[in-house]
């Protein structure tokens, strides 16, 4: 058989094999019928994630303690061999090839070069293609010793400093058949790029088993949630925001996997719901957040409600939407340095008046003040009495929050802010009973003060509750 019938039946070969991402090839006319193929050999990590680290070497070189940055991939772009056959491949001569690997510095691609060299040295006479691809897929990163960790830093270098590059002869001293294709791109950008690309249809390509109903679906049909990366399918994780939503829970919708506390993206739920309750969502994490602002409050005039900003220490508040100008205190129309018309201790005053008065005495008060005004006044004076005697504000939002029972850390229904029911501190970071773990706090153990504990009692609370 000759060299052109051997070079047909190995592309055939090659082509029964592997998929087309992997393998194609061509029969170029303009070259007196010389083939050419594209071997894309899409490697098998040692891990699950592999660490990728990088800083510039120039500025390592001004400051040695530098630190390295460091991100994971779980996916690596693909070393690719471009080929033409010669015609006497391959009774007597190797395929001609380039190199390019988008992730290795020139001298480490020349390295491959070298082993595909060698390999060829080992079979030559025989047909060569599946030895170098099968080695690009499970050997080249045994070759270049790299198990755990990636050092990108020559790549990072060049991309900051490609004059450098170019002024230098590295390119020169390496091998001619060794290339890589993106060497001025950001290493960092195109590897995380790539990795999330290749890890999506890696997703949409394998089954999964839902979290929620328990059914097996296609990755098309689920959704895998950032960070986490739990998974579930696209009907439960739709009914399962829609119902957060209707419920109130805006500003933190979490993973729906048992104790999971990643939240979901308003990307992925975007992704989900319909577009008109999406608006609805946005308006209300909108609310959320304006309301949880100590320098926001909204225009009091009913057909505007638009939010403006506090301008430090002033009593102005000037409304951009629709010119308003008005007190921050009592809302009404700018008064100057003149009193607002009634304060708190005036309503206080003017309600217990209006308590014992007579009926001619009620009549001259409704006369003064008026009867739908002074209607207001009570109900907001009776309504903050009892947010004073019955409920507690949230630190972080502003929101009246009551206790009904349980223990003395608190959480906010509203913007799900945890604090102290005690003192109403905001309690920050992972874990909100180490205030009353505090030697030093007014809160020290404290946490069941004034909870019902029946006969059985309860111990000093662990340090890590």
């Amino acid at each position: 058989m000759g060299d052109t019938e051997r070079q047909k039946d190995e592309l055939a070969s090659l082509a029964e094999i592997y998929t087309p991402d992997e393998f194609c090839y061509t029969a170029d006319k303009d070259l007196c019928g010389r083939m050419e193929c594209i071997l894309t050999g899409t490697l098998t990590l040692p891990d699950k994630l592999l660490e990728i680290e990088y800083l510039n070497l120039n500025l390592q070189h001004r400051c040695p303690t530098l630190p390295y940055l460091r991100f994971f991939v779980r996916h690596l772009p693909p070393a690719t061999l471009y080929i033409n056959f010669p015609s006497n491949y391959p009774s007597v001569n190797p395929p001609e090839y380039r190199m390019s690997v988008t992730w290795l510095p020139m001298w480490e691609i020349s390295k491959i070069c070298q082993k595909l060299d060698e390999l060829w040295l080992d079979h030559k006479g025989n047909e060569i293609l599946f030895i170098w691809m099968e080695f690009l897929k499970h050997e080249l990163l045994s070759l270049l010793g790299i198990q755990q960790c990636l050092d990108i830093s020559f790549l990072f270098t060049a991309f900051e400093e490609p004059n450098d590059y170019l002024k230098s002869d590295l390119s020169q001293l390496s091998d001619p058949r060794a290339s890589n294709d993106n060497m001025f791109l950001n290493p960092e950008e195109y590897l995380v790029r790539y990795d999330s690309t290749y890890h999506q249809i890696d997703f949409q390509n394998s089954f999964h088993a839902c979290k929620i109903c328990f059914e097996e679906f296609s990755g098309r049909e689920c959704l895998e949630f950032h960070n986490c990366e739990h998974v579930c399918c696209k009907n439960c994780a739709k009914t399962y925001i829609i119902t957060k939503i209707n419920e109130g829970q805006i500003s933190s919708i979490p993973c729906p996997e048992h104790m999971c506390n990643t939240e979901i993206t308003p990307e992925k739920i975007r992704e989900l719901i319909a577009f008109d309750l999406y608006q609805r969502y946005e308006c209300l994490l909108l609310q959320i957040t304006l309301d949880s602002m100590s320098d926001i409050i909204y225009c009091p005039r009913l057909k505007c409600q638009y939010p403006v900003t506090k301008d430090g220490d002033k009593t102005l508040a000037s409304c951009a939407n629709c010119l308003y100008n008005f007190c921050i205190y009592c809302r009404k129309v700018y008064h100057g340095v003149a009193p607002c018309v009634m304060s708190s201790h005036d309503q206080k005053k003017l309600i217990e008046e209006y308590k014992v008065a007579n009926r001619e005495q009620r009549k001259l008060l409704e006369k003064k003040y008026g009867q739908k005004q002074l209607q207001i006044v009570v109900e907001k004076y009776l309504t903050n009495s009892y947010l004073k005697e019955n409920t507690k504000q949230c630190p972080n939002c502003k929101a009246y929050t009551t206790k009904i029972d349980g223990c003395n850390k608190m959480i906010c229904a509203y913007c799900q802010a945890y604090f102290c029911w005690l003192c109403r501190e905001h309690l920050v970071g992972e874990n909100p009973y180490k205030h009353f773990n505090d030697s030093v706090n007014a809160c020290y153990q404290r946490l069941f003060e004034g909870v019902d504990l029946g006969n059985e009692g309860f111990e000093d609370i662990p340090e890590e509750v």
